[in-house]
């Protein structure tokens, strides 16, 4: 979980100064790409000879299509917070990004319908406190 966290600020740290000094030329697309080669570059080094296996042999047939959804919606979620880096500045990036599992926890319960305790409401109104507090600079 460390590395994730490491190797994520970095790569967008690294994005925002890249788009920074090439705010005219370089465009949210071909920072996905740049990316996208970065990391299948690097998962290809960790998957070794197992990839037809990983990627293909272990993924059961009913679950090819939500596999698809689940990718589509999370490349638009990405192409979304690479536009935003390139057009906020990265503190509200990190913090908007950071607001996702309370917004998770909000949705589950209005569309869901899921049961939320009272000490979760609490929570809840407490991080969006502290959401606000950060955004409105109070």
């Amino acid at each position: 979980m460390l590395m994730f966290v490491v190797a994520n600020s970095l790569a967008d740290s690294t994005s925002k100064i890249l788009f920074s000094s090439h705010q005219q030329t370089l465009g949210v697309t071909e920072m996905l790409f740049l990316r996208g080669v970065i990391v299948l570059v690097f998962m290809a080094f960790l998957i070794g000879k197992k990839a037809r296996y990983i990627l293909y042999d272990s993924i059961p047939g009913n679950m090819v299509l939500p596999i698809l959804i689940r990718c589509t919606s999370g490349l638009f979620a990405f192409y979304c917070m690479s536009t935003a880096i390139k057009h906020l500045p990265i503190v509200l990036v990190a913090l908007f990004q950071n607001t996702i599992p309370l917004f998770t926890s909000l949705f589950g319960f209005l569309i869901l319908k899921e049961k939320i305790t009272k000490s979760e409401i609490l929570c809840l109104f407490l991080a969006f406190f502290g959401v606000y507090i950060l955004i409105t600079n109070q």
